[in-house]
């Protein structure tokens, strides 16, 4: 897992860059199965498609956690950007990356981004 920032399609960190929640834990994945092992809901298969299809076209998926989506207003089909904490500053992951699909897992700590394990 890495540590992260959520931003908008411009790269406008959520919550103004202030809010402790816009930091998520991004989970690199192969293909979507593998995020079965790690959520107590499981995935509807439709989702599962969206994002191995899309990964498989070299496009950019993302599943957020359902805390992170509704706190920030994202949906299905938003554009979001990851920007990673560096020795050399907040740089963003490379492209934006296309919601498809909310993990509707709810705890308090579901702050969490499943992305392919290529865009890391």
């Amino acid at each position: 897992m890495y540590a992260a920032i959520l931003a908008d399609e411009n790269g406008n960190a959520v919550g103004g860059g202030n809010d402790p929640a816009a930091e998520i834990a991004l989970c690199a994945v192969n293909k979507a199965a593998d995020i079965r092992n790690l959520v107590s809901t499981p995935l509807p298969d439709d989702v599962m498609r969206r994002f191995d299809r899309m990964n498989a076209e070299g496009g950019n998926p993302v599943i957020l956690s359902y805390n992170m989506a509704h706190r920030f207003g994202f949906d299905v089909g938003d554009k979001v950007r990851l920007l990673m904490a560096t020795h050399l500053g907040i740089l963003p992951l490379d492209g934006t990356f296309t919601v498809v699909g909310i993990d509707s897992t709810v705890t308090s700590a579901d702050f969490l981004a499943f992305l392919p394990a290529r865009c890391t």
